[in-house]
């Protein structure tokens, strides 16, 4: 018999005790395998996002979109300098530590390695070519051309909407929050450097040039310098548990 569609009743169940008998406080956190296999809170690993009462919609709804206009927001309102070729590269930042944490990116973009840094194929065709109604409504698109050859040198843009932090856990909200702190002062060609000297996953993919246009695994920031060294690394078994487990009630 299927529960809510899905054949994991009994996994789906041992969640949902959690969230209504509120065994587990809100700012612990969560491990699936732990959910499973009944283990204590003292062996739990830190390295999932912590659990609330939207544990379950978390798990079948996605908010990539709305996270990704707020943290679009967040940094146009808390960094300087910050047209699409910074920003793009503080989204990067921000989903390659969030990854070295927890084995999965906060906004679930695909990055390609180009020459002046990661870009997310994605929105960088909305912006240049129609954005969509709800990022018209979160952000102003202002491009500035050369005078004489109409060449875009950049694209400006303005905030038009307050950030909502509703859509974010505690760890990634950490996570904006530092990576908006290390580069606030910082113009897009300083952060290239940055880039370089901390192995991140742009400069192994890119190479150069070797690797233009290239998709950047997200995996590469297993292997990264950490942004927040206080937080430990998850472990690939770890990851790889995860994947299995998320991917059969997908």
């Amino acid at each position: 018999m299927t529960f809510f569609g899905f054949k994991y009743k009994g996994f789906f169940i041992s969640i949902w005790r959690c969230c209504i008998n509120r065994t587990v406080p809100r700012n612990r956190d969560f491990c699936p395998r732990n959910a499973i296999r009944n283990r204590p809170l003292s062996s739990q690993l830190p390295y999932s996002d912590p659990i609330g009462t939207r544990l379950v919609d978390a798990m079948f709804v996605s908010r990539d979109r709305e996270k990704l206009l707020n943290a679009i927001i967040y940094f146009l309102r808390e960094t300087n300098h910050c047209h699409t070729l910074k920003l793009f590269k503080l989204l990067n930042f921000s989903d390659v530590e969030h990854f070295r944490q927890t084995g999965k990116t906060i906004f679930n973009l695909k990055y390609k390695a180009w020459d002046k840094g990661p870009v997310p194929s994605q929105l960088w065709a909305e912006l240049k070519y129609g954005a969509k109604d709800d990022l018209k409504k979160a952000v102003a698109l202002n491009s500035i051309k050369d005078g004489i050859t109409d060449k875009t040198l950049r694209r400006d843009l303005k905030p038009l909407s307050a950030f909502d932090k509703k859509y974010f856990t505690e760890r990634e909200l950490n996570i904006l929050e530092r990576v908006a702190f290390l580069f606030k002062e910082l113009k897009a060609a300083d952060m290239s450097e940055f880039s370089h000297m901390k192995h991140l996953p742009w400069a192994a993919v890119y190479q150069q040039g070797k690797g233009t246009d290239k998709e950047i695994p997200p995996e590469l920031s297993l292997d990264a310098e950490p942004l927040m060294k206080e937080t430990p690394t998850i472990p690939r078994e770890e990851m790889e548990f995860r994947r299995e487990l998320f991917r059969d009630i997908a």
